[in-house]
Order: C-alpha cells, then sequence, then structure tokens
C-alpha cells in the first residue's frame, strides 16, 4: 500500500503534468452536479463555530474555529439561490493551482438552495463527512446532497490549516499548514486535530440544527453517523470509538489508525475499497475486521481507484476531460469506471447503509450482490 507521503508525491507528479495540458479548456454555460436521487430537494448554509476554550495552534492568540456546511432536505427552493459549487476564493485557489482559465470552475452548479426552510417532513439522522487529509469539502459535495436528499441532514467539516484552503463566510482565507512530505509523526498530530475539530461539532449539534429549523424537531442527536474519505475514513472510525455519540460509520477507501484498529466496534461500520485495496492490502482494515463485533461489510467498486471517492470523476465527466490529454493521469487517480456511473453506484451504497444503520430498515441493496449495480463487490 502506498504511504501516505507517497501519495502525495504521485498527486503531485499529476499536477505538474496538469498544468502543461489544460490552458485551452473552455468555459462554457452551467452545468448542474449529478441529479439527486432521493425525494427532497436540498438547501444547505454555512457556519463558521469557533471553540473560545482550544487556542488554534497555527495561529496564537486565537481560539480555534473551523468552518461547517449543512445540507438539509427542503420542499422549497423557488426563490432561493443555488449554492456555487465552491466560494469564489476557493475556486482561484484551484483554477491557478491546476492551471486551469479563469473561471473554468465555476460552470459547476450544485443542486442546493442557499438558506431554502428545510422540510417539515424529513426523517431523522444527522450524517458527519469527512474529507480526505488536506482535501476541501467541497469536493464532496455530490454526496453530501445527494444524501440531504434522502431526508438526512448532512454536516460537511473544513480543517483550517489543514485543508488546501479554507474560505470562510467574511472572506478570510486560511490555506494549508501540511508538510509537503508528511510524515506518521504529521499525521498523527492532524489525526488529534481532527478529531477534536468533529468533537466540537457534535458538541454543536443541537445549534447547528436549529441553525436549520428554528427549532429541534424531529432531528434525533442520538442518531448520528459518519463517513469520511482516504484519511477521513480513518478518523470515522476512531472517532466512532471515543465518542459514543456517533451510532454508525462508513470509510472510503481510507487506511485506518488509531485505537480503533485493535479494540473494533460494537456499532456497524461499511468498508469500501478500489484498486488494489483490500483487506489482504490494508493491514488495518484485516485487524479492525478481526476485531469488529458490530455489523460490517466489505465492499469493493471494480475499474476504480482510491480518487473515485470523491467529485473528481464527476468533474471529469462534466468537464470533458476524459478524452482531454489528461485523460491516462487522470484515470491513474480515479480509474476507468464512468465517472458519473462510479458516482451513482456510490450513492446507492451510502444512503442505503445509512437508512439501515440510523434508521433501521431492511435494505436489500446490502445483503449481496445486485446486477443493477455489477460494478460493486461484496467480500466475504
Amino acid at each position: 500500500m502506498a504511504s501516505f507521503s507517497q501519495q502525495i508525491v504521485f498527486i503531485v507528479s499529476f499536477l505538474l503534468y496538469f498544468s502543461t495540458c489544460t490552458n485551452g479548456l473552455a468555459i462554457g454555460p452551467k452545468i448542474s452536479l449529478p441529479a439527486l436521487s432521493g425525494t427532497f430537494e436540498v438547501g444547505t448554509i454555512e457556519m463558521k463555530l469557533t471553540d473560545v476554550s482550544t487556542p488554534d495552534p497555527f495561529a496564537p492568540g486565537t481560539s480555534r474555529s473551523i468552518l461547517v456546511q449543512a445540507f438539509y432536505p427542503t420542499n422549497d427552493t423557488e426563490n432561493y439561490l443555488s449554492a456555487p459549487y465552491m466560494g469564489s476564493a476557493t475556486s482561484a485557489f484551484y483554477e491557478n493551482y491546476f492551471h486551469l482559465p479563469s473561471g473554468a470552475l465555476s460552470v459547476l452548479q450544485t443542486n442546493s438552495h442557499i438558506s431554502a426552510p428545510i422540510s417539515c417532513d424529513y426523517e431523522t439522522g444527522v450524517i458527519l463527512l469527512s474529507p480526505s487529509l488536506g482535501a476541501s469539502r467541497h469536493v464532496y459535495t455530490a454526496f453530501a446532497e445527494d444524501l440531504a436528499s434522502h431526508g438526512f441532514i448532512v454536516i460537511s467539516i473544513d480543517h483550517p490549516y489543514e485543508a488546501d484552503i479554507v474560505e470562510f463566510p467574511d472572506g478570510t482565507v486560511i490555506l494549508s499548514a501540511v508538510p509537503t512530505n508528511t510524515t506518521d509523526a504529521d499525521i498523527e498530530y492532524f489525526m488529534d486535530l481532527r478529531l477534536n475539530d468533529t468533537i466540537f461539532t457534535l458538541d454543536l449539534l443541537h445549534t447547528i440544527v436549529y441553525s436549520i429549523t428554528g427549532s429541534e424537531y424531529n432531528a434525533d442527536l442520538g442518531n448520528i453517523g459518519i463517513f469520511g474519505h482516504s484519511f477521513g475514513g480513518a478518523i470515522a472510525a476512531q472517532i466512532m470509538l471515543v465518542d459514543d455519540r456517533v451510532a454508525a460509520g462508513l470509510n472510503l477507501d481510507g487506511m485506518l489508525r488509531g485505537s480503533v484498529v485493535t479494540a473494533g466496534l460494537d456499532k456497524p461500520f461499511l468498508l469500501m475499497g478500489a484498486g488494489a485495496h483490500y483487506r489482504s492490502v490494508y493491514e488495518t482494515w484485516q485487524s479492525f475486521w478481526d476485531n469488529q463485533r458490530g455489523w460490517k461489510r466489505e465492499l469493493h467498486l471494480a475499474n476504480a481507484e482510491h480518487e473515485v471517492f470523491s467529485d473528481l470523476p464527476v468533474v471529469i465527466e462534466l468537464l470533458g476531460l476524459r478524452d482531454s490529454p489528461l485523460g491516462e493521469a487522470l484515470e491513474g487517480m480515479v480509474g476507468t469506471i464512468d465517472g458519473l456511473r462510479a458516482n451513482e453506484v456510490q450513492r446507492a451504497y451510502i444512503a442505503a447503509f445509512f437508512e439501515l444503520a440510523l434508521r433501521g430498515k431492511d435494505v436489500a441493496l446490502l445483503n449481496g450482490p445486485d446486477p443493477e449495480y455489477a460494478e460493486m463487490a461484496f467480500l466475504d
């Protein structure tokens, strides 16, 4: 298995290649993220959360602040603006980083509507979304808003000084302080920081939900799930061990870390992998599996690679990059599976898991292979 530092070196090498091949990318009309699969439309709000009791280790003299974005079900979007895929500073950052034309990312349009009123008949369940190490919350928007269309409140967390860029609503921008060549000590440090941020978010769930609903109706804050990609998947498992408030978790292709590897859980947990990532390769997965006492499954997405568990494969298809000079490099990151199909399959299984784990529904999709989603294998 590639180490975190090796993965970063690969991505940096890709960026250098990417920068030489995209200057001619045309900017077209608005293109929407994949259509929602649930019965609700989606509202969204951003919130800055400040922990006055915790100093920010990267900003002496200030308290630790994080940025969360909530996605939630709504039935009323007519008079509410569609949320941009990214804020202007974040879009400009990534356009510059990838040497894209100015405005290239602004063509992407979410299915979410800013401050739309929450539906009065949504079902219970709050889900936290934990990004990969260094990743912006924005690159998991398709997952977040689709879960919200199934009636969940989804809270995606940005971690300042770890994410590439965090753009606060007041215009404050904070860039990453993660070393280019990360060591195990660096990873442990940022894991502790991420866990503290996540616990703080859990502490403020009542405030977040009240900001959305104006009350706490139908919000079962004892019925909380979490999912994450890569490093975020490790966070998902470990937070379930150290915080009893989190009842179910899902790891998207992340090597597990922390005491949960040998302790296991009494709660439902789903492992979803790609490429050469199986329990036989991820030793931490095998150890966790052997110690897991709660419900468990291991799924594997065919013809896919590590970064398929993000919006990247969707962006590749929507911007027509599959057949560009970038095609080969991009396939090394997401695999040969069609990006929109990959997203569709993943969203089906993510939603099915939380329907089962948080709502207690008997979901046949998780009982074994389904010919409708032949790309997803069940591993014993």
